[in-house]
């Protein structure tokens, strides 16, 4: 799985998600479990962080925005606005907090 960024949009595989009010800016980082994107959202003209999962869950299982809170490392630092799926790919949309890393 190859995620992309042109023209302010998120690609995967070279195939673009469709993220509507979402200006993809900047690759934050990537963990284990996800990819993290600086985003502009253009409906609450604020900046946020969107986390895109690497797998899928299980087939009998989907996530919900209680589970990703519970299996999220951001959970209790960070909001959490909305969760979703956009082309079999999950996603948390959450505050963007401006500055070090908690690596750094």
């Amino acid at each position: 799985m190859r995620f992309s960024i042109k023209n302010n949009q998120l690609l995967l595989d070279k195939q673009p998600l469709e993220l509507n009010h979402l200006q993809v800016l900047e690759k934050l980082g990537q963990g284990k479990n996800a990819h993290v994107f600086k985003v502009y959202n253009t409906e609450t003209k604020r900046y946020e962080a969107l986390k895109v999962w690497h797998t899928a869950p299980a087939p009998d299982r989907k996530y919900s925005s209680e589970s990703i809170t519970q299996n999220s490392d951001t959970s209790g630092l960070t909001t959490i606005y909305t969760t979703g799926e956009i082309n079999d790919q999950y996603y948390g949309l959450m505050e963007y907090i401006d500055g070090i890393t908690m690596r750094d």
